[in-house]
């Protein structure tokens, strides 16, 4: 998970900090599906409530507990959800495909420059390699818990950029 991390450190293309200062995105947004990796789980279950639903975990209530004055309180710490953010990994129609949301600043600011989505596709290439069939197996789950109790919705909540390789 390190090497995964660290590769979406160093490879991110979504680094500007006033973009993301008045965001009403993710982490922000009153959004009930703030989910995590099992390992994140354990590690962050001594400083948070975790939900878990049919074995996949998810902060209690679904709320990010780690957001004060637009900062993340545990940014060192923040689990794959929230470094892969404003792109994550969802199941659409039993595959799994990398989605980007629509609610992102990042989206309003750069979307009509025409090297962006082709900037995402590379950064989006450049990490999966790093995922273990573990972890794709873990989202599947999660997915599959969202998908039963609140689906997000394609070209509402989310636009698909690519199929998972």
């Amino acid at each position: 998970m390190d090497l995964l991390y660290k590769r979406i450190e160093s490879s991110t293309i979504f680094t500007s900090k006033e973009i993301c200062k008045n965001c009403n995105s993710l982490c922000s947004r009153d959004w009930r599906w703030h989910w995590l990796l099992p390992d994140e789980a354990k590690k962050l279950s001594a400083y948070f409530d975790i939900k878990v639903i049919d074995k996949a975990h998810f902060f209690n209530d679904g709320l990010c507990p780690n957001l004060f004055n637009t900062e993340c309180s545990i940014y060192e710490r923040r689990p794959l959800e929230c470094r892969l953010s404003p792109i994550s990994i969802y199941q659409i129609s039993r595959k799994l495909h990398w989605i980007f949301d629509l609610n992102c600043n990042y989206l309003n600011c750069y979307r009509l420059e025409s090297d962006f989505k082709n900037r995402i596709l590379n950064h989006i290439s450049s990490l999966e390699k790093y995922f273990t069939e573990m972890d794709l197996n873990d989202i599947s789950k999660i997915s599959n818990v969202i998908n039963k109790i609140q689906p997000f919705k394609e070209n509402i909540d989310f636009v698909k950029l690519k199929a998972f390789l």
